[in-house]
């Protein structure tokens, strides 16, 4: 599965998702679905910034097209979801990406900083060595993504403090299991224990280690969605590492997605 694929699931389970609450009165089976498009989104940011963080202007432009998208979406997603178009008190999902890739952007800074200082390095999967940190740097860098995701709690973004981990999580992983080049079966349960990690810290469900199951105590509607979440690990597992079918066009509509389907179901609700 490549990178073309990913987004064509995470575009239609977030439209899911949202019609569902739009126009469907919130039907279970259909956010159970929409519970892979965040953890998608969060995996592509991540595994995005691997192939274009060596390219400062590729970064910038990136980091400027997010700003803009998070500015657009804060009004679509207000007037999707209290029919107003400001609401102070909470913020859509695009801070909590945001967060997660400024995080990320932060480790590779200090890692190009002290390039030389700490010897050695980790060799990726592409062959690229990213230079060790030190161990006054690797403090300072946990205390920015500590830093960044309590801001995600802060200002309420959706996801919060989990989502921001989870890119965190899913950045790491990815240059590790490269360079170890698991099995999709071993990558499968990796992610799978990323994810329950995630699900734990997003919704406060409590994991019991029963035998070969995974008992989750909470609301007869939380449970379900957990194991949405938890599906996530499928596609992730068989993805491959490769962008597949290219298109400059695609990669912009993906990018301003979020907000624009909002656009679209507030114009379908109204005509309706």
């Amino acid at each position: 599965m490549t990178t073309f694929w990913l987004k064509l699931i995470a575009m239609a389970t977030m439209v899911t998702d949202h019609a569902a609450i739009a126009f469907f009165d919130g039907a279970l089976w259909l956010r159970v679905i929409g519970r892979l498009a965040f953890l998608i989104y969060a995996f592509l940011i991540a595994e995005g910034f691997r192939h274009y963080r060596d390219d400062p202007l590729r970064v910038r432009k990136h980091f400027l097209r997010m700003t803009l998208v998070m500015i657009v979406s804060e009004f679509a997603c207000d007037y999707f979801d209290k029919m107003t178009w400001v609401v102070w008190s909470e913020q859509s999902v695009i801070p909590t990406l945001w967060l997660g890739l400024a995080g990320i952007w932060f480790l590779e800074y200090m890692r190009r900083e002290n390039a030389g200082d700490a010897g050695g390095g980790l060799r990726t999967g592409d062959g690229s060595l990213r230079p060790k940190l030190s161990a006054q740097n690797r403090l300072i860098v946990a205390i920015a993504w500590a830093i960044l995701a309590w801001a995600s709690f802060a200002i309420n973004s959706q996801y919060r403090i989990a989502g921001v981990l989870l890119i965190f999580g899913f950045y790491l992983y990815r240059d590790y299991a490269e360079r170890k080049a698991y099995g999709t079966a071993l990558r499968f349960l990796h992610y799978l224990l990323i994810l329950a990690a995630f699900v734990v810290c997003h919704t406060g469900v409590e994991i019991h280690p029963y035998p070969l199951l995974l008992f989750f105590q909470r609301s007869t509607t939380i449970r379900p969605l957990t194991f949405g979440m938890l599906a996530t690990a499928v596609p992730l597992a068989l993805y491959n590492g490769k962008p597949g079918y290219k298109n400059r066009v695609l990669n912009e509509f993906y990018g301003w997605f979020y907000p624009l389907q909002f656009f679209a179901i507030i114009l379908i609700r109204a005509l309706l």
